[in-house]
C-alpha cells in the first residue's frame, strides 16, 4: 500500500467496550507499545533513507498520538474500566488491590458516592479507621441517609477517639439500621459510649429498643455488664426496663 502511494495510518479506541474484538490500553501502555513495536518498526524499515528526518516527526507523532488517545478515552470510561477491575480482584480475594481501583476512581470522579462508600466500607473492614472516615464522611456529604455509612463512620470515630462524633453518628444512625450485625455493633459501641459519660438510663434505652428485641440479649449482656461495673445495686435493679416501658429517671 505504502508502494502505491496510500497512506497508512493506525487507529485505536481503547477504551471502547462496545468494539469486538477489544482490549484495554492507557495511554502508558500504548506509548510503549508504540516505542517497543509500531515506531522501531517504521525506524528500521526506512533507516537507511530517511533517519535523520524521520526523528523528529516520529517524536511529534508519538507525542500528539498520545495526547489523542487520552483525551478520546473518556472520564465514564476509565471509571467503568477500574470499576471492572475492582470488582474481580475482590472476587479474588485481593483487598488491597481493589482498593487501589476505587481510589483511582474517586481521583477521576471525586462525587462518585458508590465508590468513596465502597472504599470507606473496605478501609474499615481492615481495620484502617482513620483513612476509612474521610470516605465515608464524603458519601454522606453526598448522599445523606446512607444508614449503615453513617453507623461504620461513628465506629470509625470511636476507635480513633473522636467520642462526640462517634456519639452524634451512631445516635442519628442505630434507629434506621436495618441489618442485624450492624445495629448489634453500633448498639454495643453506644452502650460503651454512655458507659463513659454515666448515661445509664440511655444505655437501658438502646437495650430495650423494641425494634431490635432478636438482639436484646446481646445487647442486655452488654449493658448488665457496664451497671455491675460502675455502680453498687440490687441484682433485680441490672436489668433495663423492658420492651415498652421507659427508663427510670434518675
Amino acid at each position: 500500500m505504502e508502494a502505491e502511494g496510500i497512506p497508512i495510518a493506525v487507529q485505536n479506541e481503547p477504551l471502547n467496550p462496545k468494539n469486538t474484538p477489544s482490549m484495554v490500553m492507557f495511554a502508558q501502555e500504548q506509548d510503549g507499545f508504540l516505542k517497543d513495536h509500531l515506531v522501531g518498526d517504521i525506524i528500521s524499515n526506512d533507516e537507511d533513507k530517511r533517519s535523520d528526518s524521520l526523528s523528529p516527526a516520529i517524536l511529534l507523532f508519538l507525542g500528539s498520538l498520545q495526547s489523542a488517545a487520552q483525551s478520546g478515552a473518556s472520564r465514564q470510561q476509565q471509571i467503568e474500566a477500574h470499576n471492572r477491575q475492582a470488582q474481580q480482584y475482590l472476587k479474588e480475594n485481593r483487598a488491597d488491590l481493589a482498593s487501589a481501583e476505587l481510589r483511582a476512581i474517586v481521583a477521576l470522579d471525586p462525587n462518585n458516592v458508590d465508590a468513596r462508600g465502597n472504599l470507606g466500607v473496605m478501609l474499615f473492614f481492615q481495620g484502617d479507621y482513620a483513612d476509612a472516615i474521610p470516605q465515608l464522611r464524603a458519601a454522606l456529604k453526598l448522599q445523606p441517609g446512607l444508614w449503615k455509612i453513617e453507623a461504620l463512620l461513628g465506629m470509625s470515630e470511636k476507635r480513633t477517639s473522636d467520642a462526640q462524633g462517634a456519639l452524634d453518628d451512631l445516635e442519628k444512625a442505630f434507629p434506621k439500621l436495618q441489618e442485624e450485625k450492624i445495629r448489634i455493633e453500633a448498639g454495643m459501641e453506644l452502650i460503651e459510649i454512655y458507659n463513659g459519660t454515666g448515661d445509664l438510663d440511655k444505655a437501658a434505652a438502646i437495650v430495650s429498643y423494641r425494634k431490635y428485641k432478636q438482639v436484646k440479649e446481646k445487647l442486655r449482656g452488654v449493658y448488665r455488664e457496664m451497671r455491675l461495673k460502675t455502680t453498687e445495686v440490687k441484682s433485680d435493679e441490672t436489668d433495663p426496663p423492658s420492651p415498652g416501658q421507659p427508663p427510670t429517671q434518675q
